[in-house]
């Protein structure tokens, strides 16, 4: 039986489409692949563009090129329940105590994030998955933000978003599945390792939840700097502070997506003796999947639009048809060019900010053309009528990382 590839609102270049038909001759356990609206150019067949979702059989043999460059990539709301102290909330607030210098103060306490070598992956009485040491999170690429939604005039719900698109944890885990595939490679015996052995790593489910704490860490962070109060616990994969003998607080997500993963699915595949249900593993690169989300489905659309949360999106059956339906794109294709406009430079000055941010400076991601699609681009990949479930989260601050 031949692979499926489903070309999902767009067209694909030759240097796309055969890089596809590669992977579908290359990898036999391959039974179908989806081409996202957001895949990305390709200059070259050799590579396997981003915005696709593969799918193979459980028991195929690992190919590493497979691998989403940027595994557990993350995206998580925290709702601002009220201000400390008997103070209310407007955008004001935020504007108020939101500068350059405050940004970089936030920024300070970040680091170099979470990495397996750091993690106690097994041990008596240890939790699979603590901390040997603390750490601080990484933002990387990615960004922090206030963000509200109006539901009506005068009636706000603010939250705190963070998005991190890349992790060292990323690069780790490849590293990992790189050593295994090589191990293979010497097998006298012949055995190999399968895409269904690298999902049930402990490792790979280590490094979801470190991905997690990342972007929680860093939402406590900014709640702190805001003074605001969230939901939150204490940290319990975290280690006793040595001065105080107790476990960090961390903040708790109410909506959380994880893109650039693993997930496990069952293929409906046909062929002469009839229709079968097939044990698969679907690779989601730069897509995210409903089944791995959290409190509904959410998504950046850009770094000047906002972000949108579909709340009632919530886990579906865990079922492919050949296309992959629980996949959603990652961000949104751009159709066009545009120089910003004065309304676009105003909101960069008294919205944005980074750590080197000075004067009326332009962050390279902000120079970018993002012209969005419409949002049946998007829909279209939902459960019927959860598009009108739609709450489209507008900035109100944002910190971006590194360009």
């Amino acid at each position: 039986m031949s692979a499926n590839i489903m070309s999902a609102g767009t067209q694909l270049s030759p240097e796309q489409r055969t890089s596809l038909e590669y992977v579908t001759r290359d990898v036999p356990g391959t039974l179908g692949i989806v081409a996202m609206p957001n895949i990305s150019k390709l200059e070259s067949a050799e590579a396997v563009p981003q915005g696709t979702v593969i799918c193979v059989r459980s028991d195929a043999q690992l190919d590493v090129s497979l691998l989403p460059p940027r595994m557990f990539s993350v995206m998580a709301l925290y709702p601002i329940i009220s201000a400390k102290g008997d103070t209310d909330l407007d955008d004001a607030y935020f504007r108020s105590r939101m500068s350059g210098e405050a940004g970089r103060r936030i920024a300070a306490g970040f680091g170099a994030g979470p990495s397996l070598a750091n993690t106690q992956l097994d041990g008596i009485g240890v939790p699979r998955g603590a901390d040997r040491t603390s750490w601080k999170p990484l933002l990387g690429t990615g960004f922090w933000s206030v963000c509200k939604f109006e539901k009506e005039l005068y009636d706000s719900q603010y939250y705190i978003a963070v998005y991190v698109p890349k992790t060292q944890l990323s690069d780790e885990f490849v590293n990992l599945a790189n050593e295994i595939a090589q191990a293979d490679a010497h097998n006298l015996a012949g055995a190999h390792s399968t895409f269904k052995d690298i999902h049930e790593l402990p490792e790979y489910h280590t490094a979801v939840r470190l991905a997690r704490r990342n972007a929680s860490k860093i939402a406590w962070s900014v709640a702190s700097a805001f003074e605001v109060l969230i939901s939150h616990q204490v940290d319990k994969y975290a280690p006793l502070s040595p001065s105080t003998l107790t476990q960090p607080m961390i903040a708790v997500p109410t909506h959380l997506s994880q893109y650039n993963h693993f997930d496990a699915v069952k293929v409906n595949t046909k062929n002469s003796s009839g229709t079968q249900l097939v044990d698969s593993v679907a690779i989601y690169n730069r897509c995210g999947s409903i089944n791995e989300s959290m409190g509904g489905f959410v998504m950046p659309v850009s770094p000047r639009v906002g972000i949108d949360l579909y709340p009632q999106l919530h886990r579906v059956v865990n079922f492919v048809q050949n296309k992959a339906v629980n996949a959603v794109p990652q961000g949104r294709s751009v159709s066009g060019t545009r120089e910003l406009r004065s309304a676009d430079l105003r909101f960069n000055e008294h919205h944005v900010f980074w750590s080197s941010k000075r004067g009326k400076a332009v962050h390279p991601k902000m120079k970018r053309a993002y012209t969005v699609e419409s949002d049946e681009e998007i829909e279209r990949f939902l459960p019927h009528g959860a598009s009108e479930e739609k709450m489209r989260l507008s900035h109100v601050i944002q910190y971006l990382g590194s360009a």
